[in-house]
């Protein structure tokens, strides 16, 4: 954008023909003037260093962010025209429906919140922050939407301090926090709109979807987790993809259908069992006997849970409790088995929240060997680490070379011989 080269002038009149009250024709001359000059100064940028490169990254997202902010106005905008304001945007940018369904979320928060509003429109924030509110905000009940939009300075002082995994990681806190009084009626709303159907395709494949509320969906996926651990480990099974993803799926629905069988042939279905649920809760002592509080611990792994909800469990002795290090696990697997345990699992969920190289969440990761099994490395806890499906190509079939020091920080070095660095994870575990 070359914006390092150009004068605060410049900055200050691009922000003011983005503004509010210039969607029409003034906007439209602005552009068609300044087009090509923006496009000769786009091609002219060349930076000399790392810094250059640095400056001109946090210029381009800073007009990214302006433009969203105009984009999100001129949806709300189309509304007295069109009732198909999705529609309109797909065709009008030639995207996606998925990517003009995000666009409409993206604008009904910022309506939602106008403070979040403003903070894109200043560049002092960016897309992917409304997008985390928009998120929020689609599970929320009327009322709870109007008590966080009462909270909109604060959230858009975070907005622009936070990173985008540290703001979800806030809001999600902030959220749950918000609405722990509701937070029992609100679990009986969710099963209330539990669904589930079926229905046989055209090549003779049976297909099921299910909607399900967050107890029930932990349970689910706590069967689907063992029962697929366990069809993994099982040598005689035969057949089946060899893409590892795809072969995870295929695992997936095996271990539906085992689980299945299994309630058939038991007698009252006790669910006991290696391959039985496995629920797993990460949560400080403090906050299970007393509440939350400011330091609180509490990982559900992606589910929505009212905090007596996790109290009956532990009651029930079906939540999980992970401490790291606990005297009797087997983290140290040696070359026994090529697959990580349990234990191996809960211990790296209780270090890390997603991928160790970006945010996807834990449970959708793979346990990769950073010394790769396949040359003699050890399904030892201090040589594994949770992988995304993209990185996890990387660092096999990308040339991505990947060193775990002692205190569980990494170092990324890419073929061409730039290094990224990650810090050590936070132990969340009480």
């Amino acid at each position: 954008m070359g914006w390092s080269r150009s004068t605060d002038d410049q900055r200050d009149l691009f922000r003011l023909s983005m503004s509010p009250g210039t969607l029409s024709h003034p906007l439209r001359t602005v552009v068609r003037m300044e087009v090509r000059m923006i496009r000769a100064m786009a091609q002219a940028v060349q930076p000399a260093d790392l810094d250059a490169c640095r400056r001109e990254l946090s210029d381009i997202a800073m007009v990214q962010s302006i433009l969203s902010a105009l984009e999100m106005r001129v949806l709300r905008a189309m509304r007295q025209f069109s009732a198909d304001t999705e529609g309109e945007h797909a065709r009008a940018t030639r995207s996606s429906s998925k990517k003009s369904s995000k666009a409409q979320r993206r604008s009904d928060a910022g309506e939602a919140i106008p403070q979040l509003d403003e903070a894109l429109a200043e560049g002092d924030t960016t897309a992917e922050h409304v997008d985390v509110v928009a998120d929020a905000l689609a599970g929320m009940s009327a009322d709870d939407r109007v008590r966080l939009a009462g909270h909109g300075d604060e959230i858009r002082a975070k907005a622009t301090m936070f990173t985008q995994t540290e703001f979800r990681r806030w809001l999600a806190t902030f959220v749950r926090r918000l609405r722990q009084d509701d937070a029992v009626a609100r679990l009986q709303r969710q099963k209330d709109a539990c669904r589930a159907n079926w229905w046989i395709d055209q090549e003779g494949m049976w297909n099921l979807r299910g909607r399900f509320d967050p107890e029930t969906g932990a349970r689910l996926q706590g069967q689907l987790r063992g029962g697929t651990d366990a069809l993994a480990r099982d040598d005689s099974l035969k057949g089946g993809p060899t893409d590892p993803l795809e072969r995870h799926h295929w695992l997936q629905a095996h271990a539906l259908a085992a689980a299945i069988d299994r309630n058939a042939r038991q007698d009252g279905g006790s669910g006991q069992g290696s391959s039985g649920p496995e629920m797993l809760v990460l949560i400080d002592a403090e906050t299970i006997v007393h509440g939350e509080h400011d330091r609180t611990v509490l990982d559900l792994f992606g589910f929505d849970l009212p905090l007596d909800t996790i109290r009956r469990w532990a009651c029930t002795a079906s939540i999980t409790p992970v401490i790291v290090g606990l005297d009797g696990t087997r983290l140290m697997l040696g070359r026994t088995t090529r697959l990580a345990n349990a234990d191996q699992r809960r211990a790296l969920a209780a270090w890390y929240r997603t991928c160790a190289c970006c945010d996807t969440p834990f449970h959708r990761c793979h346990i990769h060997h950073v010394h790769w099994w396949d040359k003699n490395g050890t399904t030892d806890i201090g040589n594994l680490l949770p992988l995304c499906n993209r990185h996890h190509h990387l660092a096999h079939e990308g040339g991505w070379r990947l060193q775990l020091h002692a205190d569980r920080s990494l170092t990324i070095t890419e073929p061409n011989g730039q290094q990224h660095q990650h810090s050590p994870p936070r132990v969340r575990a009480a």
